[in-house]
């Protein structure tokens, strides 16, 4: 019986489109869901699924990120596996930074190569390390051996409109694929795509999930021309090779934009919502750094439709409605956050430090009485002075400022930004 298949995550994306979060941190390490970071999703599914042999290759920003692998995967001894990161580094043998998804593999495919032969492998399971969804890896395994595949690809029903931004698969019957296009934008190549013809998702979208034969992965990498899985290597794989294609049915996000990624985060807040946290948590667990805080404190606060993250504290008078609170979040008196995405703190202030910074005129961490926030995202250790109002009513596209950003219509405040005292939005 063949080894455990090697696990290989790509956590090394620059995040263009979910800037300026991404701004002093890579894709992977954006916080979700309050507590939780993107790089915690495939790392969780990979242990529910009993994969335990797992490299993360990074990057870009990956400072916070590498920590937070380091501090929150330990694979136990008696699992007998590893969660190993694999910064990129100049070596004589590799001369340039990664320049893409395959060519972030091509550098490591020798510790990968050696972890399978020690393993007993032929397989390597290839994840990206920002995208939203829960799976057991084991099926999409299985699926790839019952097929006799050289390559599997993992996809899900898309709209035209998402069609254009992802990889598209067209295969016969059998799931076999016969074609592969990355990111078709004209009418005649999306029509020329359609998988299924009468359905409101008609196309088949590439979820960057692949299940390669070892062999065949060392030969597809051996062009150093081809830097990109979608763009370069798996629309030619399908003439010299058998791939087929693995329907997904359960919800599946790729946050890249801040549209998106707001989205599915206050997507979250309603009773039912696509990605599931609390359903069956022996099935649906994602695992983070554990940090031991207290439970959240709601003093004289109201909630509606909200995720509370540990170690929040809502004071008296403020409402919150459809937001996330995170990890450390201060709330003071009579804010009004609706629509709002706020990632909380890194630490917390004192209490005497929080009298002494408002007697001399200095704004606290956290958000400050009297406050109203719409439509935002506020990023880690933000300091909001008091009746700070922060709505988009001109409804703005796209826009800067040196206290925040408009990105897609969302209100997005950088990290470790300060906001004076009656701050309001200036017209565009």
């Amino acid at each position: 019986m063949l080894g455990q298949p090697i696990v290989v995550i790509l956590g090394g994306g620059t995040g263009s489109g979910l800037f300026p979060l991404t701004r002093n941190r890579s894709k992977a390490a954006v916080p979700i869901a309050g507590k939780y970071r993107l790089i915690d999703i495939p790392l969780s599914n990979c242990l529910l699924s009993e994969l335990y042999h797992i490299f993360v290759l990074t990057q870009y920003n990956s400072g916070s990120l590498n920590r937070h692998i380091a501090q929150a995967f330990q694979i136990p001894p008696f699992l007998d596996g590893f969660v190993e990161v694999r910064a990129a580094s100049l070596t004589d043998q590799n001369p340039n930074w990664y320049q893409g998804t395959a060519d972030s593999v091509r550098q490591n495919f020798q510790v990968v190569q050696s972890a399978a032969e020690i393993n007993g492998s032929d397989t390597v399971l290839i994840l990206s390390g920002d995208h939203l969804y829960q799976m057991d890896y084991r099926e999409i395994l299985a699926f790839h051996r019952s097929q006799d595949a050289d390559v599997t690809i993992s996809v899900v029903p898309a709209s035209a409109d998402r069609a254009k931004s992802l990889g598209v698969v067209r295969c016969d019957d059998s799931l076999r694929v016969l074609q592969f296009m990355e990111k078709p934008n004209l009418p005649n190549d999306l029509n020329a795509m359609i998988a299924r013809p009468d359905a409101e998702k008609p196309y088949l979208g590439s979820m960057g999930i692949y299940v390669f034969r070892l062999s065949v992965l060392e030969e597809v990498l051996r062009d150093p021309t081809h830097n990109e899985f979608g763009r370069d290597i798996m629309p030619k794989l399908y003439d010299r090779y058998h791939v087929a294609a693995y329907p997904f049915a359960h919800y599946w996000e790729n946050v890249g934009s801040i549209r998106l990624y707001y989205e599915a985060m206050l997507e979250l807040t309603r009773p039912e919502p696509g990605f599931r946290l609390f359903e069956r948590p022996d099935r649906n667990r994602f695992f983070t750094r554990g940090r031991s805080l207290p439970s959240a404190k709601v003093n004289g606060a109201t909630v509606e439709d909200a995720v509370l993250a540990e170690g929040a504290i809502l004071e008296e008078g403020t409402q919150i409605t459809r937001s996330i609170i995170g990890t450390r979040a201060f709330l003071g008196q009579r804010v009004e956050a609706c629509d709002a995405v706020i990632f909380g703190s890194d630490f917390y202030e004192p209490i005497e430090e929080r009298v002494r910074r408002l007697h001399v005129g200095e704004i606290p961490l956290g958000i400050g009485e009297g406050c109203v926030l719409r439509g935002c995202i506020i990023d880690k250790n933000v300091r909001i002075g008091r009746d700070v109002i922060l709505e988009n009513t001109q409804g703005i596209w796209e826009a800067d400022h040196d206290k925040f950003f408009i990105r897609e219509g969302i209100i997005v405040v950088p990290k470790d930004t300060v906001i004076e005292d009656g701050f309001r939005m200036p017209r565009f």
